[in-house]
């Protein structure tokens, strides 16, 4: 070994090794990760047990726990990685000329001076209470040990480490429980933090049914921003898409559907088509849609609503329901699903009669998607994070003829967007 070896990092050797991990350890687990989600995990609808199949329907959770898995082998085995000789403690001027076997324990032992070096300069550390002696000691061992770095020179490596160890085991045992609880203490925060958005800014939602076709599949899973409409001045848009919770035989559900009456205004569906204070909300026939789901199959004719500012697909079939008048009540809104008649909602929900949706029992507003699913219900991640828009996707069909249709709507939007006021007081 040369003896101009250094054993501080310098700013640009700390941003290679930043680099490098960042690599190692975010990048690669990341995208293994990903791709054994994609193309490897299994599908909800094949999956054998009840555990596997609750799983293979939750493909963040499922990512996660790859990612923290790969990213935790790869550390393990960081000596044989490409550039992994610079993963650890020691500056890669030394870690280059060392031999692959002899890494660990060099790296060790630079861990161990780095660690008694910052114990020295804390004013509380249990070194300050050492007698003169083993002050002395310290340092000469510290020394011995700097020596041996520099010189590759393990079996004196060894000897400086365990009498290093032996002066200054108080000392390393408190800094391991600093570090412990430093740890517990930033994963409280971080599960803390997760909780607090979960609660009061975003929700992960999961589509459970067919109800909101074409633009949302049963097992997409979705980001909806949380919002609170408890004050009558506060409500949703007209047009948007909520989530929330109802009540039913197996306790709480968690539903998506579309917002189209707010407190004050008399919905009704005579035709099967949603009217306003006596006002069709106007449509374009865009083409005939059909899909086929795990629930069934959805033959019918895609439409462009147009409602307020928002611009939106829904599937009407020859079996669309009409259904009766209702005033929204002043606590209310009239919520429907975009698959006209493969939707329980507001039209049916008091035993076949309307019924509106109370404000108090919305959570958030939905905003993007995080992933949809294939045929088989296995997550893909083509349009994460996109927001919804007016793209038709069947599998397995050519759906241009469709999308022609729906650009063809769009050329020609109504001039009226915007439902007639009731002489109701709107609360």
């Amino acid at each position: 070994m040369h003896a101009n070896f250094h054993l501080s990092l310098t700013r640009g050797e700390r941003g290679l090794q930043s680099a490098l991990a960042l690599h190692w350890f975010g990048l690669i687990p990341a995208l293994l990760a990903a791709l054994l989600v994609r193309f490897a995990w299994p599908s909800p609808l094949t999956a054998e047990s009840e555990w596997l199949r609750a799983l293979a329907a939750a493909p963040f959770v499922a990512g996660a726990l790859l990612f923290g898995l790969l990213a935790a082998l790869l550390y393990y085995w960081r000596g044989y990685l490409p550039g992994g000789r610079y993963l650890g403690a020691l500056p890669p001027t030394l870690a280059q000329r060392l031999a692959r076997d002899d890494l660990a324990a060099f790296a060790a032992a630079n861990s161990l001076r780095l660690s008694i070096a910052a114990e020295a300069k804390r004013a509380r550390s249990p070194l300050s209470k050492l007698n003169p002696d083993e002050r002395a000691r310290l340092d000469s061992s510290q020394g011995e040990l700097e020596a041996a770095l520099l010189r590759g020179d393990r079996p004196a490596l060894g000897a400086a480490q365990r009498e290093l160890l032996m002066l200054a085991e108080p000392t390393l045992r408190a800094r391991e429980t600093r570090s412990l609880f430093s740890t517990v203490l930033l994963l409280g925060l971080v599960g803390g933090a997760a909780l607090f958005l979960r609660a009061h800014a975003f929700q992960i939602c999961r589509v459970l049914s067919s109800s909101m076709l074409p633009l949302l599949e049963s097992g997409d899973y979705l980001l909806a921003k949380r919002s609170s409409y408890s004050s009558p001045h506060a409500l949703p848009k007209r047009g948007s898409i909520i989530v929330f919770r109802r009540a039913s035989e197996q306790g709480s559900d968690e539903l998506i559907k579309r917002v189209i009456g707010l407190p004050g205004d008399i919905i009704a569906a005579p035709n099967g088509f949603p009217t306003i204070n006596g006002w069709e909300v106007p449509h374009c026939d865009a083409g005939r849609y059909t899909e086929v789901t795990p629930q069934g199959a959805t033959d019918g004719r895609l439409l462009v609503e147009f409602l307020e500012e928002q611009v939106y697909l829904a599937v009407y079939t020859p079996l669309t329901r009409s259904a009766l008048e209702y005033t929204v009540k002043p606590d209310q809104v009239f919520v429907l699903g975009d698959n006209r008649n493969e939707s329980m909602d507001s039209r049916f929900w008091n035993n076949g009669n309307p019924s509106g949706l109370a404000l108090s029992d919305i959570d958030a507003e939905v905003t993007r998607r995080l992933s949809d699913v294939r045929r088989d219900q296995t997550p893909t991640f083509g349009r994460f994070l996109q927001p919804l828009n007016l793209t038709v996707r069947v599998q397995g069909v050519d759906t241009s003829n469709l999308q022609a249709g729906i650009e063809r709507c769009l050329a020609s939007p109504p001039s009226q967007t915007h439902p007639p006021e009731t002489s109701a007081v709107r609360l």
